[in-house]
C-alpha cells in the first residue's frame, strides 16, 4: 500500500515516531544499546528494559509515559554505569543483581572496575559465594562443553554446586551460532536454566577476576 493509499498520517502518530526518536538518542548515549545489530523493534525493547531496570522500574520494554519522563530526568540513572546495590557488603568482590540483570566488578578500594548485563537463573538463592575449585574439578575452565558435548562454553568461572557458574553465552558447536542473541544480557527476555551467561568482553573480565576466590554476593 503506497502513501496515498493509506491516508493521511494523524497528528498522533508522528508525534509518538518522534518521541520514540527522541527517546532512542537518549538510550544511546546512556549505554543501554549493547550487542550486534537486530531487527529494531527488539533492539528499542531490550535497551528500554535495561533503562528500565536501572531506574527501578517496571521492565515492560514499552516507551511509557513514565519511561519518558524519567529519561528527560538529568539524575536518571544510565544503563552502562549504575552504583552497585547498598548492603552487598564492601571490599573485593562480584555483585549480581537478579532483579536488574546485571553483575558488578568490584576492586578492594570499592572501585567498580568492569559491569554489564546478564542472563541469570531466578532459582540460585540469594546468598554470599566464593569462587573456586569443587568436587575435584578445577576452579576456571578457559574452554568446555556441556554435558550434552553440544555447546561450547568458554571462560567458565565455578560458583556453587560444583557445576553452576559464570560463563560466555554458549555456542553451539554444530551451528557455530549462539543459543541466544547477546543483546538478550540485562533483560529477561531468555533465561539460564543453571549458569550466569554474559558476552564476551565482561566474561573476559570476570574470568581474570577470579584467578583468586572471590565473593561473588548475589542480591534482587
Amino acid at each position: 500500500m503506497d502513501v496515498a493509499q493509506a491516508g493521511p498520517v494523524q497528528p498522533a502518530q508522528v508525534s509518538a515516531s518522534k518521541a520514540a526518536e527522541v527517546a532512542k538518542g537518549k538510550l544511546r548515549k546512556m549505554g543501554c544499546f549493547i550487542g550486534e545489530a537486530s531487527a529494531a523493534g527488539v533492539r528499542m525493547e531490550t535497551a528500554l528494559i535495561r533503562f528500565q531496570a536501572a531506574n527501578g522500574m517496571t521492565q515492560s520494554g514499552d516507551l511509557t509515559k513514565a519511561t519518558l519522563r524519567r529519561l528527560d530526568n538529568p539524575k536518571a540513572v544510565h544503563c552502562n554505569a549504575r552504583p552497585v546495590p547498598s548492603h552487598t557488603g564492601k571490599g573485593r568482590r562480584i555483585v549480581m543483581s537478579q532483579g536488574q540483570n546485571w553483575l558488578w566488578i568490584v576492586n578492594r578500594n570499592g572501585k567498580i572496575v568492569a559491569q554489564g548485563g546478564v542472563v541469570d537463573n531466578d532459582w540460585l538463592p540469594q546468598d554470599t559465594y566464593v569462587t573456586g575449585a569443587q568436587c575435584g574439578k578445577p576452579a576456571r575452565s578457559r574452554y568446555r562443553t556441556d554435558r550434552s558435548g553440544a555447546l561450547e562454553i568458554d571462560y567458565f568461572v565455578r560458583l556453587t554446586q560444583c557445576i553452576v557458574g559464570m560463563h560466555e553465552i554458549p555456542v553451539s558447536k554444530r551451528s557455530g551460532n549462539p543459543i541466544h542473541p547477546d543483546y538478550y544480557v540485562g533483560t529477561d527476555l531468555s533465561k539460564s536454566h543453571g549458569c550466569i551467561r554474559m558476552m564476551t568482553v565482561l566474561i573476559k573480565e570476570v574470568y581474570d577476576f577470579a584467578a583468586v576466590p572471590t565473593k561473588v554476593v548475589v542480591t534482587r
